[in-house]
């Protein structure tokens, strides 16, 4: 690093926002609890983000995973492995995720398909 002017103000810790700190640390969990069962195409898609009145936070997010194939056993088999680890996931991100935002977090974690628009990016 070269001495110069600071770009982001001293006691700034994330320049991210909140939402796309909080993917992270869900992906970060997701890769964590599946190894190498994880297929590299699987996707996340933020469904809400609310701040609850007694000051808590509920996240709803869904876990997206490639449409099953006719006569794709490894694709069911994907599903049932995400299924069995997914409360084990949001249990762990929860806790980072009520960590990094000094606030008690509900996450809430679906299991989804993804659409042609997805593939997509849209």
């Amino acid at each position: 690093a070269r001495p110069g002017e600071w770009l982001v103000p001293s006691g700034t810790c994330h320049v991210q926002p909140p939402l796309t700190r909080a993917t992270e640390i869900i992906r970060a969990h997701i890769f964590r609890c599946l190894r190498q069962e994880l297929p590299y195409t699987v996707q996340q898609r933020n469904l809400g983000w609310t701040v609850l009145k007694g000051g808590g936070l509920r996240i709803d997010q869904q876990v997206l995973l490639p449409p099953r194939r006719p006569g794709g056993a490894a694709k069911a088999s994907t599903r049932a492995i995400v299924e069995s680890r997914l409360p084990m996931i949001g249990k762990a991100a929860r806790e980072d995720l009520t960590a990094a935002f000094g606030i008690k977090v509900s996450l809430f974690l679906t299991i989804g398909t993804i659409g042609h628009a997805d593939e997509l990016g849209m």
